[in-house]
């Protein structure tokens, strides 16, 4: 049975991969960030489309959290004098463009903010 989708498309497919631990907090982190469901995520990445994040509560729930999460992981690798990893990078760069979306700033922003 397929199920019919917005736009009138019918997805009678399953795209299936595997994925590490790391790989798979990573894309979890970046999905709720974007407020998007994890399906509708995925396939804006794969086909090069721009993620826009949904202003909602549980956006706001979620951009708290890892805020604390990347907080304390910040405070951890610098008490033993680690640079910070690609990820915890990563999630810091993509919650800057979020905060500075927010502001209003825009695309000035985005391309002096990357880490």
């Amino acid at each position: 049975m397929t199920k019919k989708e917005n736009y009138n498309r019918y997805r009678c497919k399953t795209l299936v991969f595997t994925q590490s631990n790391v790989e798979k907090e990573r894309i979890n982190s970046l999905v709720y960030l974007s407020g998007m469901s994890k399906q509708d995520y995925i396939i804006r990445r794969l086909l090069d489309e721009e993620v826009v994040a949904i202003p909602n509560i549980k956006v706001q729930k979620h951009i708290r959290e890892m805020l604390k999460k990347v907080n304390c992981q910040l405070i951890e690798q610098l008490e033993l004098g680690n640079e910070p990893t690609m990820e915890t990078k990563e999630i810091i760069s993509v919650i800057s463009l979020m905060m500075n979306d927010m502001k209003g700033e825009g695309e000035d922003v985005r391309q002096n903010n990357e880490i």
